[in-house]
């Protein structure tokens, strides 16, 4: 398992406090066992020198034995012996004959030998360990029977009791030290280094969501604060670009909503014209023999009185009359569309499109209409008979959407510089694709023989030349709704 970030400083931290200190406490306590060493022996051969002047009236061996004896607790004294100036032993416990050449050279030279014996390497580390010893060799003077030399051995166990105490009171010190330290050395650790890196992985997480507005507070040592600010300028860098990406995106959505509006608008002005072709052929082409054959139909039923072929003929006249009102529906889109136009309120063409129809019994029994136009609207510029027209050819449209069962409603109001009035079934709609072509001119869902497909595609071309706008909202089975826009007119206009 890979270990955090804080776990390795915490663990690299330790062990170098730990091997600092041990370090220390060695190098002292080396220092401390020589100095302690040092002044044991120090002591002990102040004390032997002044021995070594005694006994000017008496036996060397009396005074020494005596002064050696009542400090050998305090001094550690192990064994001593006095020798002669023939090396032969007078007195105390060494063996006879033992360092017999330091013995002679010390007796010879007249000056003290001393030598020290401490356990060294792993020797000084192993459980029970001594602290060894040393020994001093020194001529006595003032003796009456010539030359003698005193040798004795001392303990440095005290000297160790001593060193140990000190390496235990040293381990309990770095112990606390140790933990202090590297408490201490976590703590500004954490907060200088830890905790700001955490944080900068908290805000990449939030930036790899998405969330460019996360922005980090820029404290801390100066690399990590650097490091900080240059984040924050990346993260701010990436916000503007993504807003930029969006702008680009939304004017590219603009930009193809525009072009394909623009293609609609091109193809349907391609079909009106074809229609204004058609419709201006038609009229020369057509209308002389039709009006021709209405005229002799009604000179056949005039003069058999009804009573030869009399559904015939109301059949022959009824097939006439809708080619008739066919003709006239093509040339209304083939007339010129700058007629005289006039300045009037909207609402009362609807009302007027309205009572129509309610005369005529088209909206009755299970058919309502709903005239939720409720205020007086502001004046428009249009020629009043074609926006009548308009809402008449709405009105039947969404009653044969309703099936004779249903509600239409109606409704007006003024929004910015536009009258809107929307026209609404509740019938059962249209999906996305029959929407995009009900103002196709031809198009129709109805039955054949109950429609040509030229009645809204009439609406939409009359609104376009009024300068508004005419738009469908539907959805499968939640009815349709034609929504109409008019600008309004302004005093002073032409």
């Amino acid at each position: 398992m890979i270990m955090g970030l804080r776990a390795q400083i915490v663990l690299t931290t330790t062990l170098l406090v730990c091997a600092g200190l041990l370090l220390s406490s060695v190098f002292l306590l080396e220092v401390l066992e020589e100095t302690l060493r040092q002044e044991r022996v120090d002591r002990v051969i102040t004390l032997l020198r002044v021995v070594s002047w005694q006994g000017g009236r008496q036996p060397t061996s009396v005074p020494v034995d005596h002064v050696l004896q009542r400090f050998s607790g305090e001094l550690d004294l192990l064994e001593h012996s006095v020798f002669d100036s023939s090396l032969q032993k007078r007195s105390g416990r060494l063996p006879p004959g033992e360092n017999a050449a330091d013995l002679r050279r010390v007796l010879e030279s007249g000056t003290m030998m001393t030598r020290i014996e401490t356990p060294r390497g792993l020797r000084a580390l192993m459980p029970g360990a001594t602290g060894g010893f040393f020994d001093v060799i020194l001529p006595l003077h003032g003796d009456q029977n010539g030359g003698s030399v005193l040798s004795a051995r001392f303990s440095l166990d005290g000297v160790a009791q001593r060193v140990a105490l000190a390496r235990n009171t040293a381990l309990l010190l770095i112990a606390g030290f140790s933990v202090v330290l590297v408490a201490f050395g976590v703590y500004l650790i954490d907060r200088s280094v830890i905790g700001p890196t955490r944080r900068l992985m908290e805000a990449t997480s939030a930036i790899a969501e998405g969330r460019l507005s996360h922005e980090l507070d820029v404290h801390g040592p100066r690399e990590i604060a650097q490091l900080t600010s240059s984040f924050n300028t990346m993260t701010e860098a990436l916000a503007h670009s993504r807003r930029q990406t969006e702008q680009t995106i939304a004017s590219l959505h603009r930009a193809n909503r525009e072009l394909s509006e623009t293609q609609g608008r091109l193809a349907r002005s391609q079909k009106m014209a074809a229609v204004g072709h058609l419709a201006a052929g038609m009229a020369h082409e057509i209308g002389n023999p039709l009006g021709a054959a209405m005229g002799y139909l009604g000179m056949l039923k005039g003069e058999s009185n009804g009573k030869e072929f009399p559904d015939l003929i109301q059949y022959a006249q009824n097939e006439l009359e809708r080619i008739d009102k066919l003709v006239r529906d093509l040339l209304d889109f083939a007339r010129p569309g700058d007629a005289a136009q006039d300045v009037f309120d909207p609402g009362d063409a609807a009302h007027e499109a309205m009572t129509l129809l309610t005369h005529q019994g088209l909206f009755k029994g299970a058919m309502r209409l709903a005239d939720e136009i409720s205020q007086k609207l502001s004046p428009v510029r249009a020629q009043r008979h074609k926006l009548v027209q308009v809402f008449t050819n709405l009105l039947l449209n969404a009653r044969d959407a309703c099936g004779n069962a249903g509600t239409v409603a109606v409704r007006g109001r003024f929004e910015a510089s536009w009258i809107v009035f929307e026209v609404e079934d509740d019938g059962p709609g249209m999906n996305q694709e029959v929407a995009a072509q009900i103002f196709d001119p031809f198009f129709t869902t109805k039955e054949p023989g109950r429609g040509r497909g030229l009645g809204l595609f009439f609406c939409h071309k009359a609104v376009e030349q009024m300068g508004g706008r005419l738009d469908v909202v539907s959805e499968t089975g939640r009815g349709s709704r034609f929504v109409l826009r008019l600008p309004v007119h302004e005093e002073g206009t032409a």
